[in-house]
């Protein structure tokens, strides 16, 4: 092959060989940067929504009790539920039914009640969802649990999106 011999192709097959590295490290970093932020902002819209809850939440004889939820302009309408449950593990209030079958990890709602809170994915009949279960405390006490579902959908919407952006960018560029 006597066009590898000359040193213009040479360089330029370094230089091109050289820019891919750069854009593919450039890209995963990209990538794995806005995942995190999108976790972590999907995260902390977790805890801010199970604040509220325990906010709104009522008690009678020491037993946590709560309404209807309503929050004008909700920005996450139809994209979480809500669960509260008793210190027995007992279902007292449940708003889950629009985002379909949410499935009940026991097991989580358990570990709320002798106070620890969990973090977990699970999949609804209609979406995606991250699950936030955490002890309700009421008089420096363990009195039931409250668990606040959101759609992880916008976080994969958007990570989807920006590998659609990244495959078709990459080899334009090169």
């Amino acid at each position: 092959m006597p066009f590898l011999r000359s040193i213009r192709v040479r360089l330029t097959l370094w230089y091109v060989l050289l820019l891919a590295v750069i854009l593919a490290v450039f890209s995963v970093v990209v990538f794995l940067g806005l995942r995190e932020n999108l976790n972590s902002n999907l995260n902390d819209s977790l805890d801010n929504r199970a604040d509220l809850v325990l906010s709104l939440l009522s008690y009678e004889d020491g037993r946590p009790s709560l309404g209807e939820i309503e929050i004008p302009g909700d920005p996450l309408e139809g994209e979480h539920f809500v669960r509260v449950f008793d210190s027995s593990g007992d279902v007292i209030f449940d708003n889950s039914a629009p985002e379909g079958s949410v499935p009940l990890d026991e097991d989580e709602v358990a570990a709320a009640l002798a106070g620890s809170t969990s973090r977990e994915s699970a999949e609804s009949s209609r979406d995606q969802l991250r699950i936030l279960t955490t002890p309700i405390r009421h008089d420096s006490a363990v009195v039931g649990a409250v668990q606040v579902g959101l759609s992880e959908g916008d976080v994969r919407e958007t990570l989807t999106t920006l590998l659609v952006i990244i495959a078709v960018a990459y080899p334009l560029t090169l």
